[in-house]
């Protein structure tokens, strides 16, 4: 596709709750598009999500079906929806309750309907012999199917007290059975002294490179403003040393990378690192895709896609032909809270015209 087609999803203040935030989207092995977010009461808080949202599109994107909610929650904050579409068709779903509750489903008829909530906390107990969390929150967005089968989902531990959101460490969790059970990664360390360059490391996106290694790709509060990679050779262990890779700059919020059937990597994130926000961090704008074909060490192709956006997921179709971008996008007129979600379709030919 040359050119952009853009396709609302949810609008801020309308069909039952005041905001949409934290998208995720997979595309099933059938080419179903199927995009999921967070239902708030308040748009900035992130323990006001009840429930998660979630629609399908056989047809590309030209309609969607009304919104199913696949998870719900009358007292406790639902939040950070993960999905992997697996090639056997499975679509592999986790969320979570309280930031200290986990729960794992999967669909078996392309995202029609889920099976019961099967609790798999007991992978991220599993990090507190190392690493004493008070709550946690995976993805957000998607998580991966390796070659080999491995799925994997990025993870970010907290330590603070109550519900304080950092200090922070991230992770992987993995399930070599398809997801029948899961287990913690190696943890990744960052610094916890504010001001470094690297620290409170949280949400963080993975993709399996040409060689079977899988590269993380990871948000932090550090005032070095760029995105940081690790590289494992399975996912789960082995990390590298972190490193910023000067060629992504970062608002401070979440980014996501794939991978297509071609071996090209994509990633979308708020490319800017310079201008502020009254809370002295980077403005939200600039959502910018771009596209490397050697494995992430270089970026060919970027274009901006949106002047104002937020948290964005992207995807590829089973082809590799098509592209979708599932993001936060613009601002209501009181605040800085997205005033819509927005699917953006568009292919190769668009990024590098």
């Amino acid at each position: 596709m040359s050119k952009l087609v853009s396709v609302n999803i949810e609008n801020y203040n309308e069909g039952g709750f005041k905001s949409y935030r934290i998208p995720g989207i997979v595309i099933s092995s059938k080419g179903t598009i199927i995009v999921y977010y967070e239902t708030r009461l308040s748009a900035y808080d992130d323990w006001s999500a009840m429930g998660i949202g979630m629609k399908r599109s056989t047809d590309q994107g030209k309609t969607f079906s009304k919104r199913q909610m696949i998870a719900i929650s009358e007292d406790l904050a639902v939040n950070n929806p993960v999905m992997i579409a697996s090639q056997d068709g499975r679509i592999h779903f986790l969320w979570q309750k309280d930031y200290r509750q986990l729960f794992y489903q999967v669909s078996t008829d392309d995202g029609l309907t889920f099976s019961d909530p099967v609790s798999i906390l007991n992978a991220v107990t599993a990090f507190k012999e190392e690493y004493c969390w008070s709550l946690f929150a995976i993805g957000p967005g998607h998580g991966i199917e390796m070659r080999n089968g491995r799925l994997v989902v990025p993870i970010w531990l907290a330590r603070g007290e109550g519900n304080n959101h950092y200090p922070t460490q991230v992770s992987t969790l993995i399930s070599d059975d398809g997801g029948t059970t899961w287990e913690r990664g190696e943890i990744i360390y960052s610094s916890e002294n504010w001001g470094d360059d690297f620290f409170w490391v949280n949400e963080s996106q993975v993709v399996e490179l040409s060689d079977g290694s899988v590269l993380i790709n990871m948000r932090h509060n550090g005032i070095n403003r760029y995105r940081y990679i690790a590289i494992s050779p399975n996912g789960k262990d082995h990390f590298s040393t972190p490193v910023p890779d000067k060629q992504l700059p970062d608002a401070i919020c979440f980014g996501s990378i794939v991978r297509d059937k071609d071996g090209k990597i994509l990633f979308v994130n708020c490319a800017n690192n310079e201008e502020m926000r009254g809370n002295g961090w980077p403005k939200r704008i600039h959502l910018t895709v771009k596209m490397s074909y050697d494995d992430a060490k270089t970026w060919q192709y970027a274009k901006q896609i949106a002047e104002v956006g937020g948290y964005a997921d992207i995807a590829t179709s089973p082809d590799g032909k098509t592209y979708y971008c599932f993001f936060e996008d613009g601002n209501p007129p009181e605040n800085e809270e997205p005033a819509r979600l927005t699917l953006a379709i568009f292919g190769e030919a668009y990024l590098i015209d």
